[in-house]
């Protein structure tokens, strides 16, 4: 399974490759992208649109002062379109729910503890590989 995440801002970025390395160790099944991971000499915006095309799930990395940047928002609607069976995961670091526009809202915000984390987790989990999802490994 592909996963995508979105970021805007270098505090987010930070984010973003953490939640890269999270997820491998957590649910190895998914193969996660961060935009740096784009190959260099090649026309960013195809590559970024066809890694956008190519995902199941995606992760929106959401933090002050840019909460949701116009760019995230565009990310977060091609994600949506293309993953309709998969999931848009709002992730929320430093924010409240009220912060996050709407649009992104109506995904079931993941607030950065370590029980809402394991309920992403699991639900994660078992999107990639759903038996056995969720194991004592895993967690």
């Amino acid at each position: 399974m592909k996963a995508f995440i979105s970021w805007s801002g270098s505090r987010e970025l930070l984010i973003a490759k953490a939640v890269k390395e999270w997820l491998s160790a957590v649910v190895p099944e998914i193969r996660s992208f961060v935009s740096p991971d784009l190959p260099k000499g090649k026309p960013w915006f195809d590559a970024l649109a066809h890694e956008l095309n190519d995902a199941q799930i995606g992760f929106m990395c959401l933090a002050p002062p840019r909460v949701a940047s116009d760019w995230q928002l565009i990310e977060a609607g091609a994600i949506w379109k293309a993953a309709m069976s998969g999931g848009l995961f709002p992730l929320c670091f430093g924010i409240r729910d009220t912060d996050v526009p709407e649009p992104l809202r109506a995904f079931q915000l993941t607030r950065f503890d370590k029980e809402d984390f394991r309920r992403l987790a699991t639900d994660v989990a078992t999107l990639a590989c759903p038996t056995p999802s969720w194991t004592s490994e895993r967690e």
